[in-house]
Protein backbone atom coordinates (compact mmCIF):
# COMPACT_ATOMS: atom_id res chain seq x y z
CA UNK A 1 0.00 0.00 0.00
CA UNK A 2 0.79 3.33 -0.62
CA UNK A 3 0.21 6.05 1.61
CA UNK A 4 1.11 9.63 1.55
CA UNK A 5 -0.34 12.18 3.86
CA UNK A 6 -0.04 16.48 3.63
CA UNK A 7 -1.09 19.04 5.60
CA UNK A 8 -3.29 21.76 3.88
CA UNK A 9 -3.07 25.66 3.88
CA UNK A 10 -6.27 28.02 3.93
CA UNK A 11 -5.63 28.71 0.44
CA UNK A 12 -5.62 24.92 -0.71
CA UNK A 13 -8.48 24.42 1.91
CA UNK A 14 -10.91 27.06 0.05
CA UNK A 15 -9.65 25.59 -3.16
CA UNK A 16 -10.57 21.70 -2.28
CA UNK A 17 -13.24 22.27 -0.48
CA UNK A 18 -15.54 24.32 -2.71
CA UNK A 19 -18.46 23.05 -3.80
CA UNK A 20 -18.90 20.10 -6.22
CA UNK A 21 -21.97 19.68 -8.12
CA UNK A 22 -20.48 18.96 -10.99
CA UNK A 23 -17.96 16.89 -13.29
CA UNK A 24 -16.11 19.83 -14.16
CA UNK A 25 -16.08 21.11 -10.50
CA UNK A 26 -14.63 16.91 -9.89
CA UNK A 27 -12.34 17.81 -12.70
CA UNK A 28 -10.61 21.10 -11.26
CA UNK A 29 -10.39 19.51 -7.53
CA UNK A 30 -8.64 16.15 -8.99
CA UNK A 31 -6.21 18.66 -10.81
CA UNK A 32 -5.38 20.49 -7.80
CA UNK A 33 -4.83 17.10 -5.86
CA UNK A 34 -2.22 16.46 -8.94
CA UNK A 35 -0.44 19.55 -8.31
CA UNK A 36 -0.06 19.64 -4.53
CA UNK A 37 0.86 15.74 -4.98
CA UNK A 38 3.48 16.41 -7.70
CA UNK A 39 4.41 19.46 -5.82
CA UNK A 40 4.92 17.94 -2.86
CA UNK A 41 3.34 20.71 -1.26
CA UNK A 42 3.21 19.90 2.28
CA UNK A 43 2.73 22.30 5.76
CA UNK A 44 3.33 21.49 9.20
CA UNK A 45 0.51 19.55 11.22
CA UNK A 46 0.75 22.82 13.78
CA UNK A 47 -0.13 25.19 10.59
CA UNK A 48 -2.12 23.18 8.63
CA UNK A 49 -5.80 24.25 8.04
CA UNK A 50 -6.75 20.83 6.53
CA UNK A 51 -5.54 17.27 5.47
CA UNK A 52 -4.98 15.40 2.40
CA UNK A 53 -4.78 11.75 2.59
CA UNK A 54 -4.01 9.76 -0.66
CA UNK A 55 -4.05 5.70 0.12
CA UNK A 56 -3.37 3.65 -3.35
CA UNK A 57 -4.30 0.04 -2.50
CA UNK A 58 -7.45 -1.69 -3.11
CA UNK A 59 -9.78 1.12 -2.66
CA UNK A 60 -7.36 4.17 -4.24
CA UNK A 61 -8.78 6.86 -2.25
CA UNK A 62 -8.17 10.56 -2.03
CA UNK A 63 -9.49 11.53 1.39
CA UNK A 64 -9.93 15.53 2.20
CA UNK A 65 -10.47 16.49 6.05
CA UNK A 66 -11.32 19.87 7.26
CA UNK A 67 -12.37 21.00 10.76
CA UNK A 68 -16.13 19.70 9.91
CA UNK A 69 -16.14 18.42 6.56
CA UNK A 70 -14.77 15.32 5.35
CA UNK A 71 -15.00 13.73 1.61
CA UNK A 72 -13.52 11.13 -0.47
CA UNK A 73 -13.13 10.31 -4.49
CA UNK A 74 -11.39 7.50 -6.17
CA UNK A 75 -8.40 8.24 -7.44
CA UNK A 76 -8.02 7.33 -11.00
CA UNK A 77 -4.57 7.64 -11.41
CA UNK A 78 -1.51 5.89 -10.70
CA UNK A 79 1.47 7.18 -8.48
CA UNK A 80 5.59 6.45 -8.78
CA UNK A 81 7.48 8.35 -6.40
CA UNK A 82 11.27 9.15 -7.71
CA UNK A 83 13.75 10.66 -5.76
CA UNK A 84 11.44 12.16 -3.38
CA UNK A 85 9.15 13.14 -6.78
CA UNK A 86 5.96 12.06 -7.07
CA UNK A 87 4.79 11.06 -10.75
CA UNK A 88 1.58 10.91 -11.53
CA UNK A 89 0.05 8.79 -14.67
CA UNK A 90 -2.83 7.53 -16.18
CA UNK A 91 -3.28 5.30 -19.18
CA UNK A 92 -0.66 4.52 -21.82
CA UNK A 93 1.97 6.10 -19.09
CA UNK A 94 0.54 9.43 -19.79
CA UNK A 95 1.97 11.87 -17.21
CA UNK A 96 1.28 15.27 -15.64
CA UNK A 97 3.68 17.75 -15.48
CA UNK A 98 3.45 21.24 -14.80
CA UNK A 99 2.84 22.69 -18.18
CA UNK A 100 -0.39 20.08 -18.42
CA UNK A 101 -1.39 20.68 -15.18
CA UNK A 102 -1.13 24.73 -16.01
CA UNK A 103 -2.82 23.94 -19.17
CA UNK A 104 -5.70 21.93 -18.26
CA UNK A 105 -6.65 23.93 -15.03
CA UNK A 106 -6.98 27.08 -17.36
CA UNK A 107 -9.22 25.36 -19.76
CA UNK A 108 -11.41 24.25 -16.72
CA UNK A 109 -11.74 26.74 -15.09
CA UNK A 110 -13.48 28.67 -18.09
CA UNK A 111 -15.25 25.50 -19.92
CA UNK A 112 -15.80 21.85 -19.86
CA UNK A 113 -15.88 19.46 -22.24
CA UNK A 114 -19.52 19.22 -22.20
CA UNK A 115 -20.38 20.15 -26.07
CA UNK A 116 -17.93 19.06 -29.40
CA UNK A 117 -17.58 23.11 -29.19
CA UNK A 118 -15.65 22.81 -26.16
CA UNK A 119 -13.70 20.08 -26.96
CA UNK A 120 -12.79 21.79 -30.38
CA UNK A 121 -11.44 24.68 -27.94
CA UNK A 122 -9.54 22.57 -26.33
CA UNK A 123 -7.86 21.60 -29.40
CA UNK A 124 -7.19 24.93 -30.53
CA UNK A 125 -5.39 26.10 -27.06
CA UNK A 126 -3.32 22.93 -27.44
CA UNK A 127 -2.25 24.18 -30.95
CA UNK A 128 -1.90 27.68 -29.06
CA UNK A 129 0.41 25.93 -26.80
CA UNK A 130 2.69 23.90 -29.40
CA UNK A 131 5.59 26.14 -28.73
CA UNK A 132 5.32 24.38 -24.70
CA UNK A 133 6.41 20.95 -23.87
CA UNK A 134 2.46 19.68 -23.74
CA UNK A 135 2.28 16.84 -25.46
CA UNK A 136 -1.02 16.53 -27.63
CA UNK A 137 -1.89 12.40 -27.38
CA UNK A 138 -0.67 12.68 -23.52
CA UNK A 139 -2.67 15.07 -22.78
CA UNK A 140 -5.99 13.92 -24.10
CA UNK A 141 -5.06 10.68 -22.32
CA UNK A 142 -5.51 11.86 -19.33
CA UNK A 143 -8.01 14.04 -20.01
CA UNK A 144 -10.30 11.13 -20.83
CA UNK A 145 -9.72 9.56 -17.75
CA UNK A 146 -10.56 13.04 -15.57
CA UNK A 147 -13.65 12.51 -17.90
CA UNK A 148 -14.52 8.90 -17.50
CA UNK A 149 -13.81 7.65 -14.01
CA UNK A 150 -16.22 6.86 -11.23
CA UNK A 151 -15.71 9.56 -8.77
CA UNK A 152 -17.20 7.31 -6.06
CA UNK A 153 -18.05 10.43 -3.94
CA UNK A 154 -18.59 10.46 -0.19
CA UNK A 155 -19.18 13.68 2.00
CA UNK A 156 -19.31 14.06 5.90
CA UNK A 157 -20.44 16.81 6.83
CA UNK A 158 -21.01 18.33 10.89
CA UNK A 159 -23.35 21.13 10.07
CA UNK A 160 -24.77 22.66 13.38
CA UNK A 161 -26.34 25.85 11.97
CA UNK A 162 -28.59 24.20 9.11
CA UNK A 163 -30.30 21.75 11.67
CA UNK A 164 -33.91 20.59 9.95
CA UNK A 165 -35.78 17.16 9.83
CA UNK A 166 -34.33 16.93 6.56
CA UNK A 167 -30.82 18.17 7.23
CA UNK A 168 -29.26 16.41 10.21
CA UNK A 169 -26.45 18.10 11.52
CA UNK A 170 -24.01 15.25 11.39
CA UNK A 171 -24.88 13.43 7.82
CA UNK A 172 -23.05 11.68 4.60
CA UNK A 173 -24.05 12.71 1.41
CA UNK A 174 -23.82 10.33 -1.29
CA UNK A 175 -22.95 11.61 -4.99
CA UNK A 176 -22.52 15.18 -5.70
CA UNK A 177 -25.14 16.06 -8.23
CA UNK A 178 -28.53 17.30 -6.92
CA UNK A 179 -30.34 14.78 -8.56
CA UNK A 180 -28.46 11.82 -7.57
CA UNK A 181 -27.17 13.05 -3.82
CA UNK A 182 -28.27 10.47 -1.20
CA UNK A 183 -28.48 11.85 2.20
CA UNK A 184 -27.61 9.63 5.27
CA UNK A 185 -28.26 11.05 8.79
CA UNK A 186 -25.93 9.78 11.42
CA UNK A 187 -26.57 10.09 15.57
CA UNK A 188 -23.09 10.96 16.18
CA UNK A 189 -20.44 12.68 15.02
CA UNK A 190 -17.40 10.61 13.33
CA UNK A 191 -13.51 10.56 13.22
CA UNK A 192 -10.83 10.53 10.30
CA UNK A 193 -10.15 7.05 11.27
CA UNK A 194 -13.80 6.14 11.13
CA UNK A 195 -14.78 8.37 7.65
CA UNK A 196 -11.64 6.47 6.31
CA UNK A 197 -12.95 2.71 7.35
CA UNK A 198 -16.48 3.47 6.04
CA UNK A 199 -14.99 3.31 2.18
CA UNK A 200 -12.55 0.77 3.16
CA UNK A 201 -13.04 -2.43 1.66
CA UNK A 202 -10.84 -4.76 4.14
CA UNK A 203 -12.54 -4.37 6.89
CA UNK A 204 -15.96 -5.01 8.63
CA UNK A 205 -18.63 -2.92 6.81
CA UNK A 206 -20.70 -0.39 8.65
CA UNK A 207 -23.81 -1.13 9.24
CA UNK A 208 -26.92 1.12 9.03
CA UNK A 209 -30.01 0.52 11.83
CA UNK A 210 -33.14 2.24 12.52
Amino acid sequence: MKKLEYGLNSISVDKLFSPIQSRNDVILVMLEIVRLITYGINVPKNKASGKMLLRIDKMNRIFLFSKNKYYSMLFPFSLITNKNQNIVYGINNATFDNEIIALLLRFFKKDSLSSLDNALELALLLDEENDSFCDEKTVWRLVHTLLSFEPGYLRYDNDQKNVKSIHPASHLDINFTNTGKIKIGLENTISNKDFIDIVNTQTIPWELKK
